[in-house]
């Protein structure tokens, strides 16, 4: 699997992802971890 930087995460209200297997590290890699991400719709 190739390294893929990731900077930006641009999501809609209510969207949800979900990345596998993901490593985080600058110097010492930490992981293979499961990460979630989610855009909860807030009511203003």
């Amino acid at each position: 699997m190739p390294n893929i930087k990731l900077k930006k995460f641009r999501m809609g209200w209510g969207q949800a992802l979900l990345l596998q297997n993901v490593r985080i590290h600058k110097t010492n890699p930490y992981g293979s971890v499961n990460l979630a991400l989610a855009r909860e719709p807030i009511n203003t």
